[in-house]
């Protein structure tokens, strides 16, 4: 939820015990010697503001403890006019959250395994382009790109966005991203009376080095706009 505090203890949701582990990390990442990162030191918030830049027309998140010690303030900075300002996430709009809600926890997972030696971790995201215009939804995979190609840490996405799932097909083809490192798992209808004759529930697709598809998604998904179309011609 969009708020102007979010509070500590047991009343906070899943997001406020994200933010108060988030402050809680070292501000400075001294990187083990032996692995490959192109940075060093790693500094918190790199990884986050230079998303939020890219994907919005915002600055830099800043995360700040109340004076009074019960929550912590979470302030935008935009500019206007040549000037920077700063604004409370409650004043950004209702998409904003969710956005830096998804791009702390990854910060805050990259923060923990660039400590760690030989690991991966593995962060579950559901629908990432919620409330997202569709030119977003197609930035996100090249952010999900930058954070498996440069740092520990991989993802598991549910997704309706065919945007998105175009775009890491465009990623691949230019090879910024291996083919081996995407795989698309489509769920089709569970009545096995409402799929297509043999199609299985769920079916594993792969991205080709060219860009492909190893196989096609059910009906519904990257034809239904083709549809559409068509309708209205014969109208």
């Amino acid at each position: 939820n969009t708020q102007r505090i979010y509070t500590f203890g047991d009343q906070g949701t899943s997001f406020n015990r994200t933010l108060e582990s988030y402050l809680e990390a070292p501000e400075t990442i001294r990187i083990q010697k032996g692995k490959s990162y192109s940075f060093y030191p790693y500094k918190r918030g790199a990884f986050l503001n230079k998303w939020l830049k890219n994907l919005t027309d915002l600055e830099e998140a800043c995360f700040e403890l109340a004076p009074e010690g019960v929550g912590i303030y979470i302030y935008l900075k935009k500019k206007f006019n040549g000037k920077t300002r700063r604004l409370s996430l409650a004043d950004v709009g209702y998409g904003t959250t969710p956005l830096v809600s998804m791009l702390v926890r990854i910060e805050l997972m990259i923060c923990e395994y660039l400590q760690k030696e030989d690991t991966k971790g593995v962060l579950f995201i559901e629908e990432p382009e919620s409330n997202l215009h569709p030119n977003l939804q197609a930035k996100l995979a090249e952010m999900f790109a930058d954070a498996i190609t440069n740092y520990p840490i991989k993802f598991v996405l549910e997704t309706h966005s065919e945007y998105l799932i175009r775009k890491l097909q465009t990623i691949v083809a230019t090879k910024n991203v291996s083919a081996d490192d995407i795989s698309i798992y489509y769920m089709a209808n569970p009545d096995a009376q409402k799929r297509a004759i043999n199609e299985p529930q769920i079916k594993q697709i792969k991205i080709k080095e060219t860009g492909g598809l190893t196989a096609k998604f059910g009906t519904g998904f990257f034809d239904e706009s083709t549809i559409l179309s068509t309708e209205l011609f014969r109208r």
